[in-house]
């Protein structure tokens, strides 16, 4: 390991015995290097499994692709930052965020990744379902959806806890003022609650004409969102319901 210590010992003495700037920029180039080698790892075995055509499992890998790229980046970019700070005294009041910060890029990391899986499971599933009727594409874009927010609640809250926002004190205020905001936001509770059920009972599907004389609705149900529901009208024309209408 000697030749090691004498190259480090000549760079050292490069950069006039500036090691804070040789230590950014051996960071950095190790970050560019790692994530080089990750993308054209990711890559060659995507492409394996696509050809292969492993797509259920090339779900997992073509998801992880941005997320571990992200990953890499942010914390060689927070390591070379804090490293700078260091050397010079100046902003040191942000320090403490920056570490809060860097617990985090982990758990945004994974909860990024995981909504990409789902919406690559999602969009395989729906693939599936269009050539076996036992699976319902709705049911799949409903699940989908339902796990997709609890990703992102989950995600939230850690990132929260991260900063030392306390999840105890977060759930409280949540059941003090869910009654606020239940009041304030009663039609769109409705109109989610409509969804869900339409989801869940299924009274019509996507490409059905539906008929309701005493809500003057008329049409072919276009999309099932969580809030509304698209329906094109005879003459072409666009009718946005309100799923509270159907709950």
């Amino acid at each position: 390991m000697e030749w090691l210590t004498q190259i480090w010992t000549e760079l050292v003495a490069m950069f006039g015995g500036q090691v804070w700037l040789l230590l950014v920029l051996s960071i950095l180039t190790i970050t560019v290097i790692i994530d080089i080698v990750q993308r054209y790892v990711l890559r060659i075995v995507h492409l394996k499994l696509e050809k292969a055509g492993r797509v259920w499992v090339d779900s997992f890998v073509d998801a992880a692709r941005a997320p571990v790229s992200f990953f890499i980046w942010v914390t060689g970019l927070v390591l070379a930052l804090t490293t700078t700070i260091t050397q010079f005294g100046v902003y040191t009041d942000i320090v403490p965020f920056i570490l809060s910060f860097k617990s985090t890029i982990l758990t945004l990391s994974v909860g990024w990744f995981a909504i990409r899986l789902v919406q690559r499971l999602e969009l395989h599933l729906k693939t599936f379902a269009r050539e076996d009727e036992r699976l319902d594409e709705v049911t799949v874009e409903a699940f989908a959806k339902i796990i997709r927010l609890l990703v992102f609640i989950i995600t939230t809250l850690f990132f929260l806890n991260a900063f030392g926002v306390s999840l105890t004190g977060l759930l409280a205020f949540g059941g003090v003022g869910g009654i606020a905001i239940g009041f304030a936001a009663k039609d769109l509770l409705s109109n989610l609650f409509g969804g869900l059920m339409l989801y869940m009972d299924k009274p019509f599907t996507v490409g059905e004409w539906i008929r309701s004389p005493d809500q003057e609705i008329e049409g072919t149900v276009e999309q099932i969102g969580w809030r509304r529901t698209t329906i094109r009208t005879f003459d072409k024309r666009p009718l946005y319901i309100p799923n509270g209408i159907f709950a």
